[in-house]
């Protein structure tokens, strides 16, 4: 019996290591690297113009452009829809030949700020790229270490509860007389 109980209690402790509960230096630095050399900072827009870096500080936009020639770039923020035909507004401004910086009033909508930008020879094959803040929420289950941290705790409780069922009825011989 004693080897059972050794076992279930290794077999809950790797569960607990596996479901992130455990010593920080065993959970993994999650990381996104993509193969992209420009990242997540950057996008080509066609073939003459590149987004080199972006920024979002009071409720504007700062793009950074690398552009081979003198080139017109369409920057649309995104705007609150309604019900119904709304006027949208869009910038167009000439990024000069080596590049410029270009800046765009963008409100939040739902918590995020985003713009379109395309140029001529984008939209002629029918591409923009988006560039957006994304939302930033409060995560309800921080407290409890995320949802991974809260779920795991939730589970280990309901495994100790039932081994601790297991124990009783194991301890007793016949049905429970006294409780």
């Amino acid at each position: 019996m004693r080897r059972f109980l050794l076992f279930s209690a290794l077999v809950v402790l790797a569960l607990a290591m596996g479901m992130g509960v455990g010593p920080a230096g065993a959970q993994e630095n999650a990381t996104n690297e993509s193969e992209d050399p420009l990242g997540d900072r950057g996008a080509i827009i066609d073939d003459r113009v590149t987004l080199t870096d972006w920024k979002y500080e009071d409720g504007r936009f700062v793009l950074e452009f690398d552009a081979e020639l003198s080139t017109g770039v369409q920057v649309t923020p995104r705007q609150e829809a309604g019900e119904g035909a709304v006027q949208i507004s869009w910038v167009e401004e000439m990024v000069p030949r080596g590049g410029g910086t270009i800046e765009v009033p963008a409100e939040k909508v739902s918590g995020e700020a985003s713009v379109q930008i395309s140029t001529h020879r984008s939209r002629a094959d029918r591409r923009a790229v988006r560039v957006s803040t994304g939302t930033v929420e409060q995560n309800p289950f921080g407290y409890f270490g995320g949802t991974t941290g809260l779920f795991a705790g939730v589970g280990l409780s309901i495994v100790a509860a039932g081994g601790a069922t297991a124990f009783v009825f194991w301890r007793e011989n016949d049905d429970v007389v006294v409780a």
